[in-house]
């Protein structure tokens, strides 16, 4: 996959804010049920649109044209350039087919009960590592598996911590 697919639009300005934080204007509206809270975005040059200047995770849409994201680099000026392109949904550097790793978190979501789900659209078979994470005296449980065909069930093993405890 490369990185330069999808959505991309024109910042005009960005304010510099705490923590990494900057609000981005955009020149024109977004679509707010393509674009959401937690995606990745990225901005690149007008000159050279599929090399990223910087990158960030966007923490609120205020409206259709202005966006809050918690930057990799936390500059302002790398969003704010003339013709600087900001682009949505998508990967922000091209990954090879086979040789290059990737976390897309499939169920990441506190239990409120015995079990967790999730539906996919099947079209090939996904490695997957199984990650239950420790919960005060709990041992943590993983698990590599594959996501075939017919789904995938995993029962983790939650085992008490006797050394924690």
């Amino acid at each position: 996959m490369t990185a330069g697919q999808g959505g991309a639009l024109t910042a005009t300005a960005a304010t510099q804010g705490a923590d990494r934080l900057v609000l981005v204007t955009l020149g024109t509206a977004i679509n707010t049920s393509q674009v959401f809270v937690g995606d990745m975005v990225y901005v690149a040059a007008s000159g050279s649109p599929t090399t990223p200047l910087d990158y960030g995770t966007i923490v609120s849409i205020d409206d259709t044209t202005h966006i809050k994201v918690r930057t990799n680099s936390g500059n302002a000026t790398n969003w704010s350039g003339t013709g600087n392109i900001v682009r949505f949904n998508q990967l922000v550097t091209s990954y090879a087919n086979g040789t290059d790793k990737v976390f897309v978190p499939i169920i990441d979501a506190q239990a409120s009960g015995a079990q967790l789900s999730n539906t996919l659209i099947y079209s090939t078979d996904i490695s997957a590592l199984v990650r239950v994470r420790q919960y005060k005296n709990i041992i943590p449980f993983e698990q590599s598996t594959t996501i075939g065909s017919t789904g995938l069930t995993v029962s983790a093993i939650r085992a008490a911590d006797s050394i924690a405890s």
